[in-house]
């Protein structure tokens, strides 16, 4: 069977076989291990195994994108708690101006991000061989 990547780092695993002839894999990067138990489990982890390495190109394509995603998405909420601390600093009664004007630009950066991210789903949807979702 063919190498399939670790469902929590990436790593490409063989998958093995324990003495009751039951599949399991075992990363050593990141030390998890997956027991596949059932038969319809080994069935579809067979199948994995084949359909990974036609897909590569795609695959890496498509995680490149979904990492791109996570990244944005992280700097969104560092910049959300940031724009929350220059609001709790910015006073009240007596607004620092300048700790207003330095929260609305942390904001257009959050605005720019998120519309960033609106194109990026765009172009996810319209790359050849996706199906076109309807988004709700």
């Amino acid at each position: 069977m063919d190498k399939i990547p670790c469902f929590l780092c990436g790593t490409l695993l063989g998958v093995r076989t324990d003495k009751n002839g039951k599949l399991y894999l075992i990363c050593d990067s990141c030390g998890s291990q997956h027991f596949v138990r059932r038969l319809q489990g080994m069935e579809r982890l067979k199948e994995m195994g084949r359909y990974f390495p036609q897909q590569t190109a795609q695959l890496a394509a498509r995680m490149e994108s979904l990492l791109q995603v996570q990244a944005r998405l992280n700097e969104i909420d560092a910049l959300k708690k940031e724009i929350q601390k220059l609001e709790l600093a910015a006073g009240h009664i007596f607004r620092d101006q300048e700790k207003v004007r330095a929260r609305d630009a942390v904001q257009k950066r959050v605005d720019a991000l998120l519309a960033e991210l609106e194109r990026t789903a765009e172009d996810i949807h319209e790359e050849p061989g996706l199906k076109k979702t309807v988004a709700t």
